[in-house]
């Protein structure tokens, strides 16, 4: 069985789902810690199959120093929410600039294009979440997972908020930060460890088993292999211990703004 890297076609272009090739890059290198659990092609720890089935990646980074990388311009096939919780970041989306301050938390939808680090990435602790839900083409519908726990009414609020969202950075409330930190438990959650896969580990840089705790990639993340295609495959491994989801409080206190020059 093997796992594609999502792509987006509409009549006048085509967009490849981000690889997050350079942090797991740095994270081979041992200049930031990375934990994340995923689905497909993202760098992190393969979930069992048929656990939050629409999660592709979550998990977070803590950087002690400023990297000599950053996640310039792209896109993900899904909803990503992601947490500043230490630190200072700088944050792009469509044209804009933003200074993340630590409760940031950033919303952007399926394909949005947005960056992370301008141009590296700086000390901090961040925290993600990516949703898919099934947009490969222009209005096309978005497809909820059947684990999240809202009514018919919130979901077509909820789906109609985001997807006019033009506000990507929030100030976070406790409860939301609370829920983020809670979730970071679950890449260093025992039982997951030791879920046999195999890929590439962090110390070794080669195909082989995953010994309990080590970085996994499920793609062989280099230039050459991966590339803009329908059907770019890479192994597929399983699934995420379940999680309680929140909504942010409204507001934008805090949010400091600046365009491009």
């Amino acid at each position: 069985m093997t796992r594609t890297i999502p792509i987006y076609t509409d009549p006048e272009e085509t967009y490849q789902a981000d690889t997050c090739l350079p942090l797991l890059q740095g994270a081979q290198q041992g200049e930031i810690r990375l934990e994340a659990l995923v689905h497909g092609h993202y760098p992190g720890r393969p979930l069992p199959r048929g656990a939050l089935p629409a999660v592709k990646t979550l998990g977070f980074w803590d950087a002690m120093h400023d990297q000599s990388w950053g996640l310039d311009w792209h896109r993900n096939e899904g909803i990503e929410l992601s947490l500043l919780e230490r630190g200072f970041m700088s944050f792009g989306c469509e044209g804009k600039d933003f200074h993340l301050k630590p409760d940031h938390l950033t919303v952007t939808r399926p394909w949005q294009r947005h960056r992370v680090g301008n141009p590296n990435v700086t000390a901090g602790r961040l925290h993600w979440l990516i949703l898919d839900v099934g947009v490969r083409r222009p209005h096309q519908p978005w497809r909820w997972p059947s684990w999240v726990v809202l009514t018919k009414h919130d979901v077509e609020d909820l789906t109609n908020m985001l997807r006019h969202n033009e506000q990507p950075v929030w100030p976070a409330s406790p409860e939301i930060r609370g829920c983020f930190r809670e979730i970071a438990e679950c890449p260093a959650y025992p039982a997951w460890n030791s879920v046999p896969a195999q890929g590439i580990c962090a110390d070794r840089g080669q195909l082989g088993p995953k010994p309990r705790g080590r970085l996994y990639c499920p793609a062989r993340e280099s230039s050459e292999n991966i590339s803009v295609s329908r059907e770019v495959q890479v192994p597929a491994e399983a699934p995420i211990p379940p999680t309680d989801l929140a909504i942010c409080d409204q507001g934008n206190a805090g949010i400091s703004e600046s365009p491009n020059p």
